[in-house]
């Protein structure tokens, strides 16, 4: 249920979130760098990360084609450049 929930908040604007939240935007970056460790942006690039990897593991498969367009992944590249900077690691 959390995960589904996140999954809908990571189309939401940074504007959006702080409303939400009844903060400043200012407000909000601040809080959410205080308790996530790291900006929005970047907490966005890991959830998208980290469900590539579950397709990936859940379906037990080496396409990339098959994990790159659900999770809005341009191209094998941009998932391999993201897969290097979370991993310190080739794909």
């Amino acid at each position: 249920m959390v995960h589904n929930s996140l999954v809908a908040m990571e189309n939401l604007k940074v504007q959006e979130l702080a409303s939400l939240a009844c903060m400043s935007e200012r407000n909000f970056l601040r809080f959410f760098k205080r308790h996530f460790g790291c900006n929005p942006s970047t907490y966005k690039k890991i959830l998208r990360f980290r469900r590539a990897l579950d397709i990936q593991y859940s379906k037990n498969t080496t396409s990339y084609h098959r994990i790159l367009m659900p999770n809005n992944y341009c191209d094998a590249s941009h998932f391999r450049k993201e897969f290097s900077q979370f991993t310190g690691c080739a794909p």
